[in-house]
């Protein structure tokens, strides 16, 4: 179907619905989110502290815990897929890859945290895209676009995610929910607020397990890639606890991620086995804060541990009748002291102090046996390195001739393994009624890690990549039900980190340089029963030679409404579309550029989402979810053999849940 049909049917498909506006409003007034509600929406990743949606010089989106319930969302890449500016490569395997705004990565550019503490890999620094998220136990996600180093630190090129957990004192009593679905799905979630208010103390504990066998890819299902022997499972465990007392509060995350590595390797024809794999990674975070508030000043100190380990029953690859165990441990202590100082009702300072010690691998510990021996190889503890990080963050929010705002800022940062590096930001914002702009001009970096230096040959002269972005982004609030938000964006991203494969072993080298130009828009439409939006990508990726960079599709789209007949049933369709994209059967390197590689070229595509929800009363509700119901047979892009994935097709889910409150 060519652009302006899609683009035409989406506006139609949207417009089809507003009929529905005028009925009287029977719904719980907790799914009555109004655009004022909206934008009043408290934003804590923007700029560390809380800050209304309407005021944060950014471009934001957020996604409520009602809108993960509503639409059955099982894993980030699906939160994500909604969303402006997002594109995945998912190998159906251990891991998806996200990729924002346009640039193909290991899931390295752009910062996923829970609670504000950062969840990427401390090995890879990189982050898992699959199931294992406790989704049931989100209050919203917080998706901020655009490089977000200047408070951030490495890895916040493309964007920030931050996965804000339930609180006690919002979301009391007991929440169950179980689903079973195709593909051998199958889900339980459970969770439990307590809080005394007279005390201002609670407690929330949640945990969710999941299993999936994934879309079926034996033989022909996979394009004649595996055999019918594949096993390609996933499991996720995911366990959250949180609570308050006062002005003390901490958070506690475990995450399990079990999966087979099946796809990682094409099957027919070689020697690799497509079955008996297992990648086992845990991740362990926690922290505790501190709230001081004064009339001017604020003093909002946290400490933190993180542990993202590989665990050593890792089976990663079976080769030759060879069965190879990795392990790889990682974890890092840490302390931010975020002040924040009003010196006027024109001037605000916000600034802060981060100390890290962080303990990491710096190969995989691998060990390896007979598989007709029937016993799993023990990997040996791999040599260890300790490196400490010192930054300084500071800046400044100046509101001048009524309507405009200034803000300013940047961070240093001082590490043990990639030296130093400051990293600016400045904003210049208008607001005044219906309207909100405002022009960014922002820097990051992500460096390299211990790992990236040893690798291969090895290269210690390694640099951190770096991308500087510029950005309009305006906000346009059209009614009290109508919503449009309109992005555009130039980003330079230089000392890109390729492989040479000038020798033997291969090493990473600074080499890539990318040019990208964006839009991102959305309309949104929120009034008692029905929720409604429209969004569209435009994304121009190119390399030095102004050729496209495999992977990324130049025009998106997405669509959906859902829909409250009355205060038990509610109804819902979403649609994602894809332009045409070249494949990336292997990235680039110094002896073969983006630019003379062949790449075949992945089909666009259009799916389509269903749900329906059914309530009884007010403890139990029941749940249909269909993915993909038209059966489009649609594929992503890879850069491993075999170079085409197809993707899941059409899925049912039944879901229950209960409530006591």
């Amino acid at each position: 179907m060519k652009k302006t049909s899609i683009l035409f049917l989406g506006w139609l498909f949207f417009y089809a619905s507003t009929p529905l506006y005028s009925q009287n409003n029977e719904i719980d007034q907790l799914l009555n989110l109004g655009i004022e509600d909206l934008l009043k929406t408290e934003i804590v990743s923007a700029s560390k502290t809380g800050q209304s949606m309407s005021t944060i010089a950014a471009s934001v989106k957020v996604i409520t815990a009602e809108e993960i319930h509503n639409r059955g969302y099982q894993s980030l890449q699906e939160v994500l897929s909604d969303l402006p500016g997002f594109q995945f490569r998912d190998i159906q395997g251990f891991n998806s890859y996200i990729f924002q705004r346009g640039i193909p990565n290991q899931n390295n550019l752009t910062l996923l945290m829970i609670d504000g503490v950062q969840i990427n890999e401390l090995n890879s620094g990189g982050f898992y895209g699959g199931m294992q998220y406790n989704l049931e136990n989100i209050e919203q996600v917080e998706i901020i676009y655009g490089p977000a180093s200047a408070l951030y630190g490495t890895n916040a090129l493309t964007g920030i995610i931050n996965l804000i957990t339930k609180k006690a004192k919002d979301n009391r009593g007991l929440d169950i929910n179980a689903s079973v679905g195709s593909f051998n799905t199958r889900k339980i979630a459970v969770g439990f607020g307590f809080y005394n208010p007279k005390k201002d103390f609670g407690l929330r504990f949640s945990t969710r397990y999941l299993t999936t066998d994934k879309t079926p890819l034996k033989n022909e299902y996979g394009d004649n890639n595996w055999t019918y022997e594949i096993d390609n499972f996933e499991k996720g465990l995911a366990t959250d606890l949180s609570g308050n007392w006062g002005n003390f509060s901490f958070g506690f995350n475990l995450i399990n991620k079990k999966a087979s590595m099946a796809t990682v390797y094409n099957t027919q024809y070689s020697d690799f086995s497509d079955h008996g794999t297992l990648w086992n990674i845990l991740f362990v975070n926690g922290q505790l804060k501190y709230k001081l508030e004064k009339k001017k000043y604020s003093f909002l100190p946290q400490l933190y541990y993180r542990n993202s380990t590989v665990l050593p029953s890792t089976i990663a690859e079976i080769y030759d009748k060879e069965q190879y165990a990795y392990y790889r441990p990682g974890n890092m202590v840490g302390v931010d002291l975020l002040n924040k100082y009003k010196i006027n009702d024109k001037l605000v300072l916000t600034g802060g102090l981060v100390l890290e010690r962080e303990v990491l691998s710096q190969r995989f510990g691998i060990a390896h046996n007979d598989v007709s021996e029937g016993i799993k190889p023990v990997p040996p503890r791999p040599d260890m390195t300790i490196n400490l990080l010192l930054s300084v963050y500071t800046q400044a929010e100046y509101q001048f001739l009524k309507y405009l705002t200034a803000i300013g800022g940047f961070r240093y940062d001082k590490s043990d393994y990639y030296g130093e590096k400051l990293t600016p930001r400045f904003s210049l914002s208008f607001r005044k009624g219906f309207l909100s702009s405002s022009l960014l001009y922002n820097e990051a970096y992500r460096a390299p890690k211990p790992w990236d230096y040893t690798v291969g040959s090895g290269n210690p002269d390694l640099k951190p990549e770096l991308i500087q972005t510029t950005e309009w982004v305006n906000n346009f609030k059209l009614s009290s039900h109508f919503f449009l938000t309109a992005s555009v964006y130039s980003s330079y991203m230089y000392n890109i980190m390729v492989q040479d494969r000038s020798i033997f072993p291969t090493r990473w080298v600074n080499q890539g340089k990318i040019f990208i130009n964006g839009l991102e828009t959305e309309l949104s439409f929120r009034h008692e029963k029905l929720d409604a939006y429209i969004n569209f990508s435009l994304t121009r990726t190119l390399d030095v030679y102004k050729t496209p960079v495999p992977e990324i599709s130049e025009n998106m789209a997405n669509a959906g409404f859902y829909y409250k007949w009355n205060k038990k049933l509610g109804t819902g369709i979403r649609m994602n579309y894809a332009e045409k994209r070249k494949n990336a059967s292997s990235g680039p390197s110094v002896n073969s550029s983006w630019h003379v590689l062949r790449f075949p070229t992945i089909d666009p595509y259009l799916i389509f989402h269903a749900d329906i929800n059914y309530r009884f009363n007010k403890n139990f509700e029941a749940s249909l979810f269909v993915n993909n119901f038209t059966d489009e047979k649609y594929y992503h892009s890879s850069n491993r053999m075999p170079d085409r994935y197809p993707q899941a097709r059409r899925s049912f889910r039944f879901q229950l849940r209960y409530l006591l409150n």
